[in-house]
């Protein structure tokens, strides 16, 4: 896979779709949505509880509370209904948030597709403790602006199980 043709091909995506859009903010979205990517390497950190996924169906639950919300909490909660749309519209559809140790001892937030985040969830991370085993991803990420709040997507991930004791938290 060719990562400059990619980002060619979808900047130059990004400039027709800009060509035939009226809404301003559409147009920011899609203007700040490609950026250099980067190579990160690390650890899944295993949560118990989801970070979230962007997905249809979130987004239809999403509104559906905001229906049955009071007024004083709708404020928030359309707010976070147009986040999801944005994010939905610059590439993260389908996608689960992990968190990812790298080498230095960093924690950053990735959103991987939904089949890496399938392959890291196989087997259950308490057996691969058992055999004192996790994954390593290795992984080029690029960068999708959202308003003013930056996310890490990543573009292209390689998985290999190694003899290291995951991290788990609940």
């Amino acid at each position: 896979m060719n990562l400059e043709h990619d980002r060619f091909l979808l900047r130059a995506t990004h400039l027709a779709i800009i060509t035939h859009m009226r809404s301003a903010l559409l147009v920011l979205i899609m203007l700040t949505s490609c950026a250099v990517a980067e190579h990160i390497e690390g650890y899944p950190v295993y949560k118990f509880v989801d970070l979230g996924d962007i997905s249809e169906r979130t987004l239809t639950e999403l509104k559906k509370a905001e229906l049955t919300t009071s007024t004083t909490s709708k404020e928030p909660l359309g707010r976070l209904i147009t986040e999801y749309e944005q994010m939905l519209q610059t590439g993260l559809k389908d996608h689960h948030a992990i968190k990812l140790i790298t080498s230095n001892g960093d924690e950053t937030m990735i959103f991987v597709p939904q089949s890496v985040y399938t392959r890291l969830w196989e087997k259950s991370p308490h057996d691969l403790a058992k055999e004192h085993k996790t994954h390593s991803l290795s992984i080029d990420v690029d960068t999708v602006r959202i308003g003013t709040t930056q996310y890490k997507r990543a573009i292209n991930t390689a998985i290999t199980l190694v003899d290291k004791e995951p991290v788990l938290r609940k």
